[in-house]
């Protein structure tokens, strides 16, 4: 019996640091990010949180963009609503679907932290919206420029 109950807690205690490295190594898409180049202008907001649902990507990244171009003449925004929604976390890397305000369609795109803080994200359409957009092409190197915003819980 004894032997039984030390082999549960040892079970319980590897179960429980494997949960914490992965917990750990697991990256951190929230915050501001920004990207400027040649009158060209993108802002990612982004919120994530852990997913415990069976079937689902271990995290949930969602948020708005901004994008602008010819020194802000033309702009896709989506003032603060969701228009990016991860729907895949491969290796690293997310893979979401963003929405172009200017055209109104939908495209897919893979995001990766980058540098030894992990304060850079590779940005990278994988597929276009159609029609007209304004969010940029190609590998593009946003930086972190402010943290998550913190929410407030009321009544607790």
């Amino acid at each position: 019996m004894r032997k039984t109950m030390v082999s549960v807690v040892a079970v319980l205690a590897l179960v429980a640091f494997a949960s914490m490295a992965a917990a750990a190594a697991m990256p951190n898409f929230s915050g501001t990010w920004k990207w400027e180049k040649d009158g060209k202008v993108l802002v990612l907001e982004l919120a994530q949180k852990a997913q415990k649902e069976k079937g689902k990507p271990p995290i949930l990244v969602k948020g708005s963009h901004k994008a602008m171009a010819e020194d802000g003449a033309k702009v896709d925004s989506s003032n603060g609503e969701v228009s990016i929604f991860s729907d895949n976390f491969v290796d690293g890397a997310i893979l979401v679907k963003i929405r172009s305000y200017a055209s109104n369609t939908e495209g897919r795109a893979m995001m990766r932290l980058e540098g030894p803080q992990k304060n850079i994200m590779l940005f990278q359409i994988v597929s276009p919206p159609e029609g007209e957009h304004f969010i940029p092409e190609g590998n593009v190197y946003l930086k972190k420029v402010a943290p998550a915003a913190k929410t407030t819980k009321k009544g607790k």
